[in-house]
């Protein structure tokens, strides 16, 4: 018998079915980034200051308990990528921390960039451009979801 009529495909064929979704991708990133869930934190929340001071202070992540509200914040995200209503709680509080700090919608791609770095710099060999394009999609629909105001435009000043 011929070896590809036992095995339902062959190594070199490409079976959509057997392909991870961008979920399971995601949750398994998830699963085996965990314990460094507190050190991606910690980068976002460094990069993030750098551009955009007043989120000093906006993520509580010192204590173990606040680690992993973060920890779930994120694991819903990924696990609602289909149906990002299920993940409305966390986008609103987000959303609710994001604005009394005074981020406006012209941040978001600077947000996107520091937390996609983050990402991507803890983990290591895991990270690759599928892995890439699926935490933009995340961070794309999760900025796409929030209603954030747009900048003030500044009073343009008079030349004497």
């Amino acid at each position: 018998m011929h070896e590809s009529a036992t095995m339902p495909f062959s190594p070199t064929q490409t079976n959509a079915a057997t392909q991870p979704t961008q979920r399971q991708r995601l949750m398994a990133f998830c699963a085996a980034h965990s314990r460094s869930l507190f050190a991606i934190t910690e980068t976002f929340a460094d990069r993030f200051a750098a551009v955009f001071p007043a989120s000093r202070g906006m993520f509580r992540i010192h204590t173990k308990t606040e680690r992993f509200h973060f920890a779930c914040a994120v694991a819903s995200l990924c696990k609602n990528i289909d149906q990002f209503d299920s993940a409305w709680p966390a986008i609103e509080t987000a959303e609710s921390t994001l604005m009394s700090c005074g981020f406006t919608a012209e941040q978001m791609p600077a947000a996107r960039a520091c937390f996609i770095g983050a990402m991507r710099e803890h983990a290591g060999e895991n990270w690759n451009t599928q892995i890439e394009h699926d935490w933009c999609a995340v961070a794309e629909r999760f900025f796409r979801c929030m209603t954030l105001p747009e900048a003030k435009a500044k009073p343009m000043r008079m030349a004497a």
